[in-house]
């Protein structure tokens, strides 16, 4: 489903409808089971499990995206859940700090959760971000310039979700939400779960904004060894960001250096980001009123 249909409207907390219809993936049928992704353990991702050692590239161009290579690791991790994954991973890994984003599950308790399959938990964005650069407060102010507080989620998979991975992360996350539901009580929707578990989602759903567009993928992935340094890649990251529309058109000046891509790859780019500040996104059938 590559149709595209109008922007949502504004939200009344200042941002628009995270709220929309999951395009149906490229790849079909089950999800491989990953025994080892229970949801009452530890967060578990998909970079435990690395692909094959490869022989470091020779040539100057195969070398990672510049930023890639100057990324900060002092990293912490947020996990929030604000719809459809594949369009919330672009707004948050649009923003300054963070390094990268890895879409997954989320919220509930259902072991081995796929996106088939998901039981109770919500679709779900885990952002890895520099402290030193980006603070969570940040975060949550992204997570609610964001929150529609006129739709409900037709669906448990669409539940907006806080995940704090630490005791200071959920006093800010309360916090934030009580100085949302003061400006609107349906803000209380918003669940807080305070177990801090995620599962990431099979590759094929990893970066799914940037792979829609095959001349910045082939870019990026000529520069990294297999599809997972591409999920994983900072560069990829802000690629996402500039394609889903969270990323002003003037910021790609001083990023096209650092991001390492080609004329025609930046072009396209650009080209994403003259639609800055919409999400274009598929609104959800169950619109509340």
């Amino acid at each position: 489903m590559n149709r595209r249909r109008p922007s949502a409207p504004a939200s009344p907390l200042g941002g628009r409808s995270a709220f929309f219809v999951g395009a149906t993936p490229r790849s079909s049928g089950p999800e491989p089971t990953r025994p080892d992704c229970a949801i009452n353990v530890p967060v578990r991702t998909f970079d435990e499990h690395p692909a094959a050692p490869m022989a470091p590239p020779t040539d100057a161009a195969m070398q990672p995206p510049p930023m890639d290579q100057t990324a900060p690791t002092d990293l912490e991790a947020a996990v929030v859940a604000l719809g459809c994954f594949w369009n919330v991973e672009a707004a948050f890994g649009a923003l300054d700090g963070v390094v990268r984003t890895t879409v997954g599950y989320a919220g509930g308790q259902a072991p081995d959760p796929a996106y088939a399959t998901l039981g109770d938990h919500a679709e779900a964005v885990r952002v890895e971000y520099a402290p030193a650069r980006l603070r969570y407060t940040a975060l949550l102010d992204r997570f609610w310039s964001l929150f529609d507080p006129t739709l409900t989620p037709a669906k448990r998979r669409y539940q907006p979700l806080l995940v704090p991975q630490n005791a200071e992360q959920a006093e800010q996350a309360r916090a934030s939400r009580a100085d949302a539901v003061a400006q609107d009580e349906r803000a209380e929707r918003v669940e807080i779960v305070g177990d801090g578990n995620f599962c990431a989602a099979a590759l094929r759903h990893q970066k799914h904004l940037l792979r829609r567009h095959d001349d910045v993928t082939a870019a990026l992935q000529a520069r990294l060894p297999d599809a997972r340094a591409l999920a994983r890649s900072p560069a990829a990251t802000l690629a996402t960001g500039y394609l889903g529309g969270h990323r002003h058109p003037s910021r790609l000046a001083d990023d096209q250096d650092r991001l390492g891509l080609p004329a025609d790859a930046l072009s396209t780019l650009r080209a994403a980001a003259r639609r800055y500040g919409s999400w274009n996104a598929f609104v959800q059938a169950g619109r509340s009123t």
